[in-house]
């Protein structure tokens, strides 16, 4: 299925520069937070990827989300897996938390969502990229990166080891060719999840 129109958005300036070099035209992309998309749009799905780890309050997120969707929309979202797994990656880049499975399923039905599925995703490749991550993040913490408050470690986050040209993000897309096959082979494994609950008619 694809969509007739897509809004997106990138509140970190560096980054929405990125995404709109990237992207281009293709979408209405905003450079602003979700509570300050102009008009009161609503919409049939909604992604959120990587982001609801970074906000305190993530029961309001989740509430604003469900209230910007039409009825029987869709959320779909990520996060990072397990909470006992927060380590220096995770301080680095702001987040306030991980998600076990349990957790996640509760707080979105917490939120008033319905048909909530939520897998682990990411092994192998994930457990040996946060592993990567947490030692590049422990040595930036300990020459001052923990110095710097929450915003502006969450604003960097989305640019922490990512391809910075169209080869470097082939030759990754490569690699973790094999890794997505072990992945098909070992469900159910994994330093992420991804949910999706829908917003009952």
């Amino acid at each position: 299925m694809r969509a007739d129109r897509m809004v997106a958005i990138e509140p970190d300036a560096q980054s929405f520069a990125v995404a709109k070099a990237n992207i281009g035209d293709v979408v209405s992309l905003h450079n602003c937070m979700s509570f300050e998309l102009p008009g009161s749009e609503r919409f049939d799905t909604i992604c959120a990827f990587e982001v609801l780890e970074h906000i305190e309050d993530d029961m309001a997120a989740l509430a604003e989300w469900r209230d910007k969707l039409n009825s029987g929309g869709t959320l779909i979202l990520s996060v990072p897996a397990w909470l006992d797994r927060m380590a220096a990656a995770d301080q680095l880049t702001g987040h306030f938390r991980r998600y076990d499975p349990e957790h996640m399923q509760a707080r979105l039905a917490e939120a008033g969502f319905t048909d909530i599925h939520v897998e682990l995703y990411g092994f192998p490749a994930g457990n040996i990229l946060e592993a990567v991550r947490n030692h590049v993040a422990a040595k930036r913490l300990a020459a001052g990166a923990s110095d710097m408050d929450i915003e502006d470690r969450t604003a960097g986050s989305g640019r922490l080891l990512q391809p910075t040209s169209g080869f470097t993000g082939t030759l990754a897309a490569m690699v973790a060719q094999p890794m997505v096959w072990m992945q098909r082979l070992l469900p159910g494994r994994g330093v992420g999840l991804v949910a999706k609950a829908r917003l009952q008619e």
